[in-house]
Formats: C-alpha cells, structure tokens, sequence
C-alpha cells in the first residue's frame, strides 16, 4: 500500500517535503502573519510525515489511514508555492531571495 501512495503523490513531492521538514531552522523566524502560516503549513505536512512513518514502520495499525495522509500532504504541497509569495519574508525573514 505504501508504494501506491507514494506512487499516487509522487516520488519527488514526497522526497522535497521530508527533506524540507528535516530542518528545524525553518520554524525559528519572528511571529509575522505570512511567516506564522508557513510554519503552520509545514506543521501539517510534519504531522502527516510523522503519521504516515509511524505506519510505514509498523508503530502502529492504522493502515487505512496512510492514503488519508498521503492526500493530506498531497493537499498542502499544493498551497506551498502561493504561501512563499515573493515579498512576505516579512522584516528579519531568513528566507533566501530565491524562495
């Protein structure tokens, strides 16, 4: 089941996702309103992640849920590229200008 989910969200988002939630650095920015709902949208792409490793790894039984956080990640890697809009770093952002 895990090989269709991955399949069905494809290879690359769920590699750019887990790799992006690797860093802790990204939740260290000030409290600005565009900043704080990137950091909320990567906490539910963390709390997915998490769910669905609990699964894969067998931590738990609640195998009919990974399709749910499959579409659940699916659903917020597509709101990734309009909440990094050009020009909501916001004052102190660390954000590099490519993002």
């Amino acid at each position: 089941m895990f090989h269709t989910t991955l399949r069905r969200l494809g290879v690359g988002t769920f590699v750019l996702i887990a790799a992006t939630m690797a860093s802790p650095e990204l939740f260290a920015q000030d409290a600005h309103p565009e900043a704080e709902y990137r950091q909320l949208l990567m906490g539910g792409i963390r709390a997915h992640l998490g769910a669905s490793g609990m699964i894969v790894n067998g931590a738990t039984s609640n195998d009919g849920h990974l399709l749910a956080h499959a579409e659940g990640l699916n659903d917020l890697a597509q709101a990734l590229p309009d909440a990094f809009q050009e020009g909501t770093g916001g004052e102190g952002s660390d954000a590099l200008p490519a993002i």
